[in-house]
């Protein structure tokens, strides 16, 4: 089990054949992006000190990467394009810059953390040699000047130094210094570098709502632009996230950019929620194919498992597909067939094999997906989130579609009357509105959860909960909307028997329990038990029909009769 890996290799002919430069994709969360970067990465790039050889009296550095070489032999990108690994395998160096880590509350640390993101991506480079005084004249100068200027950062970033505020190009130059050393050693011949960015939205994220949000969004924008921008060494360029941002705010390479936006075609390219994606054929479309699991990589992972001598092998393979399917599917995105969640297959299948579990699936969300954003908004937004939850968990226990849907978009095989009386929403055009970060609409509010995974589109363009362990966080959405936290009551049952009751329509259970439990009854229930002659909902019930409301009677009205936005 050790080994269980999808063979993803493909991924670099795609990057290449592209037919763009610098491409951005935006992804829910848990679909393989860092995965595929670092298959990408051990792919190109070129033969460095870290490609050291295992036996003594051997040159220090294999020159033919032969342990990387091994991870393609046999790979579907070998079998189906030998040519391509000839002349492509370890001879582009790769330049890979992760900012998962990006935090800030002053421009000050703004400044730090871009710039550890870029000397993280440097100290590869600077400990790739094992002696810089082997290196020609031209290439010593560009690495001593690397060198020099990552010394600082590093210093700055040890001292934690107060001085950060007055270096917002400090990172610009660190990257400048590296892009040169690396052109000048490794790029004469071979085309180019690889660019890889890996979270490329947390900068732009982290500086959402602050007063300096303007100077540390203009500092990144400059810096993309640096490496995407007339970059002539740069033969291939990609950047995966989360978010989409606009990009387009400077006048500047970050335009050029061929996205595939997973809400909106903006940019003149489909959406990932598009009816149908052309993935067999170079292009972009091709490329974004390739992120997460197909149903028959599952297969093939549930085939593979089987053959090791653990408890995998005594549940019919048929059987587990079905299982990993049901609990771990639901992001069709208008590709050719869905996709399934790379970290909860693995997680089960590792599972099973070490008899942790049975052939009962279980939820990894929460261990592995961060749910503490989606957590707040149903503490910031109670009562959009409540009405999300209620239709969309009533929607996938009957098995339909439709209480909730994309307006704007082409039906994907049924409409009928769960479209014409469904609650239409527009998506944004990105994750976040700069003027007004933090609030959200219920247009913004599915466009966000969308973006991070939560929420998916389905038949008839459908806003759906994806699969089984999704299904289960949006039952602890739906309790943290009504009661503001989720704690040992709900794990005893208290709170779901009570949601369930009032969700039939009876609040009498509630306003007849424990004072202490109406008290901390916040999120929607508050509005309603507090608020009952008023209006719960505010200026949203204003824009549609909320489906959930109090009468005199200290019932729960659940209306069926959806309005659309107007």
């Amino acid at each position: 089990m050790q080994g269980l890996i999808v063979d993803k290799s493909l991924i670099c002919w795609a990057l290449v054949n592209a037919g763009h430069k610098a491409i951005r994709i935006c992804l829910p969360r848990r679909f393989g992006k860092t995965f595929n970067l670092s298959v990408i990465e051990c792919f190109f790039n070129v033969a460095t000190r870290h490609d050291a050889t295992r036996h003594p009296g051997e040159p220090s550095i294999d020159a033919a990467c032969g342990r990387r070489r091994e991870l393609f032999r046999g790979s579907l990108l070998e079998q189906e394009h030998p040519g391509f690994v000839d002349r492509h395998f370890a001879k582009h160096p790769v330049i890979k810059i992760n900012f998962k880590a990006m935090n800030g509350n002053t421009l000050g640390s703004f400044y730090s953390s871009l710039a550890r993101a870029l000397h993280d991506a440097a100290t590869f480079w600077v400990d790739a040699h094992d002696n810089p005084e082997l290196l020609n004249g031209s290439e010593r100068r560009k690495y001593e000047a690397l060198y020099q200027t990552y010394r600082v950062v590093k210093g700055m970033l040890l001292d934690n130094s107060s001085k950060w505020a007055d270096r917002d190009n400090l990172a610009l130059e660190l990257f400048n210094d590296l892009s040169a050393f690396v052109t000048e050693q490794h790029c004469s011949n071979n085309g180019g570098y690889i660019l890889l960015i890996d979270e490329y939205d947390q900068p732009l994220k982290q500086s959402l709502g602050k007063e300096w949000h303007a100077a540390a969004k203009m500092t990144y924008l400059i810096l993309l632009n640096a490496m995407l921008k007339d970059n002539r060494a740069l033969k291939a360029g990609l950047l995966v996230g989360v978010n989409e941002f606009t990009l387009s705010d400077l006048d500047s390479g970050t335009n050029s950019i061929a996205s595939v936006p997973l809400t909106t075609g903006r940019y003149g390219y489909a959406s990932v929620l598009v009816e149908q994606r052309n993935t067999r054929v170079p292009g972009i479309d091709s490329l974004a194919a390739l992120f997460a699991f197909t149903r028959d990589e599952v297969s093939e992972l549930v085939r593979v498992a089987q053959k090791s001598p653990s408890p995998t092998r005594k549940y019919p393979p048929d059987q587990l597909v079905d299982t990993i399917t049901t609990w771990y599917d639901g992001y069709d995105f208008g590709f050719e067939g869905r996709r399934y969640t790379p970290i909860s297959v693995l997680m089960f299948l590792k599972g099973l094999a070490s008899g942790a579990i049975g052939s009962t699936a279980i939820p990894y969300w929460r261990e592995t997906g961060n749910p503490h954003q989606v957590e707040d908004l149903a503490r910031q937004f109670p009562a959009e989130m409540l009405l999300l939850a209620t239709r969309l968990t009533r929607d996938f226990d009957a098995g339909r579609h439709g209480s909730v849907y994309v307006a704007g978009i082409q039906d994907r095989g049924q409409a009928g009357s769960a479209r014409r009386n469904g609650l239409g929403v527009c998506l944004w055009a990105t994750s976040y509105r700069e003027g007004t970060p933090g609030t959200w609409d219920l247009d913004g509010l599915v466009t966000i959860l969308v973006h991070l995974g939560y929420l998916t589109l389905g038949r008839g363009a459908s806003v759906r909960i994806p699969n089984r362990e999704l299904r289960d966080m949006w039952e602890t959405i739906r309790i943290i909307s009504t009661f503001g936290s989720v704690d040992e009551r709900s794990a005893e049952g208290i709170h779901r028997d009570i949601v369930d009751n009032l969700y039939k329509g009876d609040v009498r259970e509630l306003l007849a329990g424990p004072g202490a439990l109406v008290a901390e009854a916040r999120g929607g229930l508050q509005q309603i038990v507090d608020h009952r002659n008023a209006d719960p909902f505010g200026s949203f019930s204003r824009r549609l029909d909320v489906g959930v409301g109090f009468d005199r009677r200290d019932t729960i009205r659940l209306d069926d009769g959806y309005r659309e936005v107007d």
